[in-house]
């Protein structure tokens, strides 16, 4: 079960990545949920931080893969960690990963219904701290704020 878990965790992120403020406190505080569910490796807690046109087909995948996915899950959660640190190193222990994750939201700028929040991330990768920075696209629906996408950068501007 806990596999599967970090599966699913590891499975939102790289969608996210892929997905291409009175309002700022309120995109904060969905980030500082999403880092929350991270830790304790809530996958529900991390689909109620995504914008739900983004949720609905990745909780639809999960419930698939749950279903196929049995023995020979570790290989696969460790290729996927490593694919998020961008590493050719071997030995991700992607639930201290997520588990470590600590977001610091550095600006956020607001525009109308969208924003985009510039963070700092640091975790726990190879046994040894590491540190990204990146952009959460969020987007405002229904009165509420939902991370739309993810994706490491090089610098905050």
């Amino acid at each position: 079960m806990k596999k599967l878990c970090i599966l699913s965790l590891a499975v939102i992120l790289i969608a996210l990545q892929l997905t291409g403020c009175g309002a700022g406190k309120e995109c904060k505080a969905v980030v500082d949920k999403f880092e929350t569910a991270c830790n304790q490796l809530d996958v529900n807690g991390i689909l109620e931080c995504i914008n739900p046109t983004v949720a609905k087909p990745i909780q639809t995948g999960l419930n698939f893969i749950s279903g196929i996915v049995q023995k020979g899950s570790e290989e696969l959660i460790n290729l996927i960690g490593e694919a998020l640190v961008k590493s050719d190193s071997e030995g991700v222990d992607t639930s201290e990963m997520f588990a470590s994750m600590d977001i610091v939201v550095k600006n956020c700028k607001v525009d109308d219904d969208t924003a985009v929040v510039q963070a700092e991330i640091t975790f726990m990768a190879f046994e040894k701290e590491l540190t990204k920075f990146a952009e959460f696209e969020m987007v405002q629906k229904e009165e509420a704020w939902y991370i739309n996408g993810f994706q490491f950068v090089d610098a905050l501007e």
